[in-house]
């Protein structure tokens, strides 16, 4: 299956014979017309796991308060809780910047 019309052309195209017998999904069978739309959909690609996440799933695994961090964990964690703050403030300075265009606006 493909995620659109182009992308299954291009593939049907690129190999002469196909090795196995292609139908448009238009003229689908009954079990594959049972398929949800949703199922179709190419898969939501997830956060990167950094290692201080890895060691919080472990630990809630094994029912583990806290493991022991190392120096680099402390470090990793450091740099995730530094660019997370830089993340917030940046979101409050442009919804300060929108809230003040928009009182601009109605003070005009």
């Amino acid at each position: 299956l493909f995620p659109t019309p182009r992308t299954a052309i291009t593939a049907l195209n690129a190999v002469h014979p196909p090795p196995f017998g292609l139908i448009p999904f238009t003229m689908q069978s009954a079990c594959a017309s049972r398929v949800s739309a949703h199922d179709l959909e190419p898969p939501i690609k997830r956060r990167e796991t950094t290692s201080v996440a890895a060691r919080r799933m472990i630990a809630n695994a094994l029912n583990i308060r806290e493991i022991v961090k190392t120096d680099v964990a402390k470090k990793e964690e450091a740099e995730l809780n530094a660019r997370r703050k830089s993340n917030r403030d940046a979101r409050r300075a442009k919804q300060a910047e929108r809230e003040q265009a928009m009182d601009s606006a109605w003070n005009d």
